[in-house]
């Protein structure tokens, strides 16, 4: 009985072992089918053009196809709560910007946690912000923009484009950083917004520089500020927020994750490789074509940012009362 008892014992450690073993050897030749990179928006956009840019280089240099598939809905949730239930074994990513930070700050009902249940890989870069006025506003620096606004409290009315998308917390946070208060105008995206600012029927907007500077250049917006630290290479000329009027940076950024409980072997395998392909001369002429500033950092910098932020918008929403 003893004897039949220990053998059973023993045929269990070895099963364990070797299953243990198989792991280790699947880690060790990851990957050995295709990788598919989840995009939370529809095709066209930055994120999805980020993804695709990452797709086609990781193809070689994983030696495998790499696929992007674009799961839209709900301001990013829809594919972030698919892949936050995914097998985390590195087959299923997902590129995902600043609203997947800001996503629980606004919405009480998201399924998941936006750092715990991911494991962060990458921040690819960052997008600043142009603050841009229409020129009959009578709006010429940050400066007249506050005196403005605190000589009529929701006088000065903005766009953005929608509640709860970047460019609309990022100017609460700069009405409650300088002690003003504006009018908010949501939008169903930048575009409709655009358009009322160059009718005049809006006062200002924050924009990503692929959308400001052409109006600028064009003479349709007056271009006053970005909320960045330093001035940005393709507006040179424009200062910053801070150098202009009071200490102040904000923005969105573009980072690749993945589901919580990504083994260490193919964690850092997969950052070596996009970091790399971030850091190529042509991949960063792309990304800052559209407004992106390359960065490629290593999983503990893009987790501290990503808490940080997490952090920074729940108690921003909460103070301004912002609701959907």
């Amino acid at each position: 009985m003893g004897k039949s008892m220990f053998t059973r014992r023993q045929f269990g450690l070895m099963g364990i072992s070797l299953l243990a073993g198989g792991a280790v050897r699947a880690q060790e030749g990851y990957p050995h089918s295709p990788v598919k990179i989840v995009v939370p928006y529809s095709a066209g956009g930055a994120s999805d053009i980020v993804a695709r840019l990452i797709a086609a280089n990781l193809m070689s240099s994983l030696g495998q196809p790499v696929v992007v598939e674009n799961r839209p809905g709900a301001n990013g949730i829809v594919a972030a709560t698919l892949v936050s239930k995914a097998a985390p074994d590195g087959y299923t990513l997902m590129v995902v910007s600043s609203g997947h930070s800001t996503n629980s700050a606004i919405n009480d009902s998201v399924p998941f946690d936006p750092v715990k249940d991911f494991t962060m890989i990458t921040q690819v870069g960052k997008v600043s912000m142009v603050v841009v006025v229409d020129p009959g506003a009578g709006i010429d620096s940050v400066a007249s923009l506050v005196a403005k606004a605190k000589a009529a409290p929701g006088a000065i009315k903005y766009g953005s484009g929608g509640i709860g998308a970047s460019n609309h917390l990022a100017v609460e946070l700069f009405a409650s950083t300088v002690g003003v208060q504006f009018t908010h105008v949501p939008y169903k995206g930048d575009a409709p917004a655009i358009q009322d600012l160059l009718g005049g029927r809006i006062d200002f907007m924050f924009l990503g520089p692929p959308s400001a500077q052409p109006l600028a250049d064009a003479g349709k917006v007056v271009p006053i500020a970005v909320t960045d630290e330093r001035r940005l290479p393709l507006m040179p000329d424009v200062p910053t927020v801070t150098e202009a009027y009071a200490p102040f940076t904000a923005g969105s950024w573009h980072a690749v994750i993945a589901p919580a409980g990504l083994p260490g072997p193919v964690l850092e395998r997969l950052n070596r490789e996009i970091v790399a392909i971030v850091r190529r001369p042509e991949v960063t002429a792309k990304l800052a074509e559209l407004g992106i500033q390359a960065i490629g950092s290593e999983p503990a910098v893009l987790q501290a940012l990503m808490t940080s932020e997490v952090r920074k918008w729940k108690e921003m929403v909460r103070t301004g009362k912002i609701k959907l």
